[in-house]
């Protein structure tokens, strides 16, 4: 799986466990509902800056967001 869409997948998991919508994400981060979608499905490269605050968004590392070596790989 490439690297952006395991983040995605990474941060759909974390919408699913905090009961929370796309739509709802992406007004409490102050973007659009279609670019958090790219993100969720991999079309779109994420700077830093919006992975930090999805992180602290969810109350999450960082690591829990980016794939590992072997989700990366494989």
């Amino acid at each position: 799986m490439e690297f952006y869409e395991q983040i995605g997948k990474n941060v759909r998991h974390q919408l699913i466990e905090h009961s929370m919508t796309q739509a709802k994400l992406a007004g409490k981060l102050g973007v659009t509902q279609s670019y958090m979608s790219d993100i969720l499905n991999g079309r779109r490269k994420i700077k830093l800056e919006m992975l930090i605050k999805i992180a602290d968004e969810f109350e999450v590392s960082l690591d829990s967001l980016c794939p590992s070596e072997k989700q990366a790989v494989g």
